[in-house]
């Protein structure tokens, strides 16, 4: 379960209805919990592990949430790339993690051998953000660095201030779909940058047919997009005229994912000051409440 911080009660969830297509979740009994978003209903649209988590925060805030599963996340970790890396943890200064699926993938597969036995002593490891962070808690390890901005340009430009970088080793873990951006700051600051991608994000091509007809019937306040891909999937199999007539709001999780909806020429109507889960929920309810 993953309750927000002003929950008072914890949520059980299940899912109502539904194979292959859109979920609708609510919660397994009775309690009081805060009701931001009583009366609301909010589209979640990541994967499913994900869905799971932020309809969570939804409920654990009042609203009702529908699950439609858009991406798949596909690990890497047989790759040869992957594997050449996972040898060499321990020649790297600096790892750097920049997502929650991403720590779990790589601490599932070092189960055996755990990450910090594979690193030096000197070697320390930065985070994207609190949201990472708190993935990697979970494993009892600590981040060395968390940037105070939740973006991959900001960590960058985080680590180039940490000190002299010049020929410092630094390891990119992340998504295949991931920017350079990080990658170009460090390496015009003098460092040795490697990347390798330790998972890809696959679009899924949800049946929306019946979140379709909820949205016509105007059944929908929110869709909530926590990234680019999930855009993408879920606008090509929903039309977008369809969602601005019946005044469907739009949350974003941050600029790179606002981008690719204003791209499809779409309005974003908030988006996420802090570009985690929680911060996509806050930015919901903050709008609501205002």
């Amino acid at each position: 379960m993953f309750p927000t911080e002003n929950a008072r009660l914890a949520v059980i969830l299940r899912p109502d209805v539904v194979r292959g297509g859109p979920v609708a979740y609510h919660s397994g009994m009775e309690c009081s919990v805060d009701e931001s978003l009583a009366g609301k209903t909010v589209v979640v649209t990541r994967d499913d592990a994900g869905n799971r988590d932020l309809a969570a925060r939804i409920e654990a805030v009042g609203g009702r949430a529908i699950a439609v599963s858009t991406i798949r996340v596909r690990p890497l970790t047989q790759t040869a790339e992957f594997v050449s890396v996972v040898e060499r943890l321990g020649s790297f200064d600096w790892i750097v993690l920049t997502s929650r699926n991403g720590v779990r993938i790589l601490m599932e597969h070092l189960a055996e051998r755990p990450l910090r036995e594979r690193l030096g002593s000197s070697s320390r490891i930065a985070c994207i953000g609190s949201g990472t962070a708190r993935q990697l808690a979970q494993y009892g390890i600590e981040a060395d660095l968390v940037p105070d901005v939740f973006t991959s340009a900001r960590l960058g430009q985080r680590l180039t201030a940490v000190g002299d970088i010049r020929g410092m080793r630094f390891l990119l873990l992340r998504s295949a779909l991931a920017s350079d951006d990080m990658a170009e700051i460090l390496r015009g600051a003098g460092a040795v940058v490697e990347s390798a991608a330790l998972y890809d994000v696959e679009p899924v091509r949800a049946d929306t047919a019946a979140l379709c007809r909820q949205i016509r019937r105007r059944g929908v306040d929110w869709l909530a997009f926590a990234c680019g891909a999930s855009v993408r999937a879920f606008f090509g199999v929903v039309d977008r005229d369809m969602v601005e007539s019946a005044g469907v709001r739009i949350a974003s999780i941050g600029p790179i994912t606002s981008r690719q909806l204003r791209a499809l020429g779409l309005d974003v109507d908030v988006e996420a000051s802090e570009h985690t889960m929680e911060g996509l929920v806050a930015a919901i309810v903050g709008s609501v409440g205002g």
